[in-house]
């Protein structure tokens, strides 16, 4: 799973948690880091990193796509074995690699229909559909849970993909360190808001593409 690392997405540099921290200490005049402890700022960030991440896979799955986040999982397919555990850090799935056939969710791609071949989430457990007549292999696609960051010289490959997700985390801390001193709005309204808006802005000014919809593949059980 690739969390932290070096960016491959935006800017050509490479953030690490120091460097967000010192733009954060220089928005809310904490230059000497008299009032704020790395250890409150890093909580702030991985809180900002958390809701960023989630807003993404909500509004803008595509983006993780074309980067090092996503992540897989391979499975032994067993004939007449349809339903498999999802790993402990899933997120949201992207699509299933069956025996070398590109398959998606068909809830997701409003295409559940007899037949069909793809797979279904439920409960902690993936199905596939038909249910496997023979044995063979799968690999998931999905993103991950953020896993937040611990150290200063942690990197923050998610920081540099977009220079509004950067300018938006920093203004996060910044904001939830004027909460803490009664400085700021109160409530999370302002700090979902602020990250809503930054993703819908980016899927919009990249023309979200359609969703790929499922391999349909009908099967004659008669």
């Amino acid at each position: 799973m690739v969390v932290t690392g070096t960016p491959v997405g935006g800017g050509g540099g490479t953030y690490t948690v120091a460097d967000v921290l010192t733009k954060v200490r220089y928005e809310v005049g904490d230059e000497d880091a008299n009032n704020y402890p790395n250890e409150e700022l890093i909580s702030y960030l991985n809180d900002a990193i958390e809701l960023l991440w989630a807003r993404l896979a909500a509004r803008a799955p595509w983006f993780f796509d074309s980067t090092a986040y996503i992540d897989t999982e391979d499975y032994v397919i067993l004939d007449g074995t349809a339903d498999y555990a999802l790993p402990s850090d899933f997120l949201l799935d992207r699509f299933l690699d069956l025996n070398g056939d590109q398959t998606f969710n068909l809830k997701a791609t409003d295409q559940l229909v007899t037949g069909a071949e793809g797979y279904l989430l439920n409960e902690g457990n993936i199905k596939i559909l038909p249910e496997p007549t023979a044995d063979g292999t799968a690999t998931l696609h999905y993103i991950p849970k953020f896993t937040r960051v611990t150290e200063t010289t942690d990197t923050l490959q998610l920081y540099d993909d977009d220079v509004e997700f950067g300018q938006a985390l920093t203004s996060f801390i910044a904001l939830k360190c004027k909460m803490s001193n009664r400085e700021g709005p109160s409530g999370s309204d302002a700090l979902f808001n602020l990250m809503n808006t930054v993703v819908m802005t980016y899927a919009a000014q990249r023309n979200a593409p359609r969703d790929r919809g499922a391999k349909v593949t009908y099967h004659n059980y008669s």
